[in-house]
């Protein structure tokens, strides 16, 4: 009898194969199966086989899985990199596959004493200077040309510092780098500067993201199609460095005028910088791309719709990190939100955090829905999670995107 796609891609567990052998063998005449002792050969054997079979189940319905782009996502990453590789898209930077993770840069304003006198600092020092922000997260300075601090300079000048590890993490708050771990002596930050963030850091792209981009590509072959934008914009919009647009938006109700579609864009900290609008225009506009003859394309920054959100948390005791677990898994939910029109629900904001694992989320989005990957590896401690910030839900427009001021504390 053939196996349906459907069977196929449900793996078999050592588990389910144990249970399917022994009530074989107990419908045998004469078996003893029941009188079998725990260590007994027989019963080894037969956890052995179980085992096997299991692995080779889950290999099928992982080969099964990638039959489509769609489902190629329950069979793992390497599994999708197989399949969407097919379609040859762009990393970015020059290569071929995933958008990789990029680095936060920031200009950071430092200080001498007086008794230093003078401190250059250039590409030959520049790597000894360590830096950490509040949350942790340590960056070094890549400062490349000379910045000499002196009387001159009232003993102040600003260097280049960038996160040590890729991601969003390094998406600090302003202000927030504080320390200086290592660096010469009498350097330190200085407080009343302003610290601006250069470039805006992204995660590697996702499973789900990438896949979305590889089913875009088929819109490319047709006009102004709803997928072909979900390929260009972050085609166009991702360059490894300071282009790294992660949330967009496009409205093709015709809002400015007959013909016309409206494209709103945002990056991981909030709505997208002047650069990435500016490149996300020229590639969409371009001869190769607009259609001849078709509507005037609009390109801008999405609206910020800023929230507060205030958790409350009762636990058993059990996790110190609670707190910080629970912010950070607040903050990867809202820097994944997508464009309006969209809905943040009470449910979806309680579970994750309640500290519920969570690979992916559902959100309705209008008449329709958009599926987000969280990757949120979830945290033990907490009983009961409360917030009255968002009750009933948080609605976006057409065109924003949020961004969030969380605090969490132990509940009242």
């Amino acid at each position: 009898m053939p196996v349906t796609f459907q069977v196929a891609l449900v793996p078999v567990t050592e588990a389910e194969y144990r249970a399917q052998f022994l009530a074989a063998l107990a419908a045998l005449p004469n078996s003893n199966v029941n009188g079998w002792s725990t260590g007994a050969p027989q019963r080894g054997f037969l956890n052995g086989e179980a085992r096997a079979m299991a692995a080779d189940s889950l290999i099928i319905s992982s080969l099964a899985a990638t039959a489509s782009p769609v489902t190629a996502i329950t069979a793992g990453s390497s599994w999708v990199d197989a399949k969407v590789g097919w379609y040859d898209l762009d990393n970015g930077q020059g290569g071929k596959g995933r958008f990789p993770a990029t680095f936060a840069v920031w200009n950071l304003p430092v200080q001498i004493t007086p008794e230093t006198s003078t401190l250059t600092i250039d590409n030959t020092n520049a790597s000894g200077i360590i830096v950490q922000a509040s949350s942790g997260v340590f960056f070094r300075c890549t400062q490349a040309s000379a910045v000499v601090i002196n009387a001159s300079t009232n003993y102040k000048g600003t260097i280049q510092v960038t996160a040590r590890v890729a991601g969003t993490s390094g998406n600090v708050t302003i202000g927030s780098i504080i320390a200086i771990v290592s660096g010469p002596a009498g350097l330190s930050i200085e407080g009343s500067g302003t610290q601006v963030q250069t470039s805006t850091a992204r995660n590697q792209e996702s499973d789900q993201e990438y896949i979305n981009r590889g089913l875009g590509a088929w819109g490319k072959l047709s006009v102004w199609t709803l997928t072909g934008f979900d390929y260009y914009i972050p085609t166009f919009g991702n360059n490894g460095t300071t282009l790294n647009v992660t949330r967009w938006g496009v409205d093709d109700s015709n809002p400015m005028g007959p013909g016309t579609v409206a494209v709103y864009l945002g990056n991981a900290t909030g709505p997208a910088s002047a650069p990435e609008v500016a490149a996300v225009l020229a590639g969409l506009d371009s001869p190769s791309v607009h259609p001849l003859g078709s509507g005037q394309l609009f390109v801008s920054a999405a609206a910020d719709h800023p929230l507060t959100i205030n958790i409350y948390l009762t636990t058993d005791g059990s996790n110190s990190l609670v707190y910080d677990q629970c912010a950070a898994a607040i903050d990867t939910l809202i820097k994944a939100f997508p464009a309006g029109p969209a809905t943040l629900e009470v449910d979806l904001v309680s579970a994750v955090a309640r500290g519920a694992p969570m690979i992916s989320a559902t959100i309705p989005a209008g008449t329709t829905s958009k599926v987000i990957t969280l990757n949120l590896p979830g945290f033990s401690s907490v009983e009961q999670a409360t917030t009255v910030d968002i009750f009933g839900g948080v609605d976006l427009l057409t065109g924003e995107i949020f961004t969030a001021t969380i605090t969490v504390q132990e509940a009242p």
